[in-house]
């Protein structure tokens, strides 16, 4: 909500933005049959993508850096 609040495609780093969580939060209320209540769910399904590529990535980080760390120490 910070961010200007703006459902449209920034131009520049300067420009309004809505966030995924905002949008969600914005859209709920909508009429269940409309464009943009399937949008909720395409957004929520982005938002989950994005965050369990990373934890998985951080996972796959940590692993290989600490396999390294207990091969120093031995």
């Amino acid at each position: 909500m910070l961010a200007g609040n703006a459902p449209q495609v920034p131009g520049s780093l300067f420009d309004s933005v809505r966030t995924l969580t905002a949008h969600i939060a914005l859209v709920v209320a909508t009429d269940s049959q409309s464009m943009s209540y399937r949008s909720v769910f395409a957004s929520g399904l982005i938002l989950f993508l994005l965050m369990g590529g990373a934890n998985f990535f951080i996972r796959r980080l940590d692993n290989s850096t600490g396999k390294k760390r207990h091969e120093k120490d031995s």
